[in-house]
């Protein structure tokens, strides 16, 4: 086989290969890193620390006045975690938006782009 003809062979394959990938295996590894920055997002933040232990005591103070105070501080925690949380949320939703509609995106502005080159 001529070399010519092995190169164009797999050219052409890649080209048919790699939407199948995009959506297919690619597809998983992004839903897999997008469970896994969700996630790392909570561990970062502590949210589901604080929210477990909304009413464990801080410092041990089991009076009513601690208890008091440290159901505030952590409700104030817990209300300032999930909006940053939320954020963090948003965030990797649109990562992974991007990932699934860039492939789309991209060959809409070549057939654009080519319309625009032929007329």
């Amino acid at each position: 086989m001529p070399l010519a003809f092995i190169i164009l062979r797999e050219i052409f394959w890649e080209i048919i290969y790699v939407p199948v990938w995009w959506y297919t295996f690619g597809a998983v590894r992004a839903v897999s890193r997008f469970l896994t920055r969700l996630n790392d997002g909570n561990d970062y933040l502590g949210w589901s620390v604080w929210l477990f232990n909304i009413f464990t005591p801080m410092y041990a103070q089991t009076d009513l006045t601690g208890r008091l105070i440290s159901i505030g501080v952590r409700i104030v925690q817990v209300m300032a975690r999930s909006v940053l949380f939320l954020g963090w949320i948003l965030v990797v939703v649109i990562m992974l938006m991007a990932y699934f509609l860039l492939p789309l995106i991209t060959l809409f502005e070549i057939f654009h782009q080519w319309r625009l080159m032929i007329m």
